[in-house]
């Protein structure tokens, strides 16, 4: 992820950041599994109702800072 860069770079225009990574499978090698695309939606889909929650709430609390 190129995250870092993107944050140095609004931090550069002294912006706030909060930032958030999700993985939702290991990388190739790590296991002699095989990771499929259809394992790799459903994983995603997991994920992103969480993080949907999660984002909600911060922006909900967002007005405090």
């Amino acid at each position: 992820m190129s995250m870092v860069a993107e944050v140095t770079a609004a931090r550069h225009c002294d912006l706030k950041v909060s930032a958030t990574a999700v993985v939702v499978n290991l990388a190739s090698g790590l296991t002699d599994a095989h990771i499929t695309h259809d394992e790799t939606i459903h994983f995603s889909n997991l994920a992103s109702e969480n993080l949907t929650k999660l984002l909600k709430s911060f922006l909900r609390k967002s007005d405090s800072w």
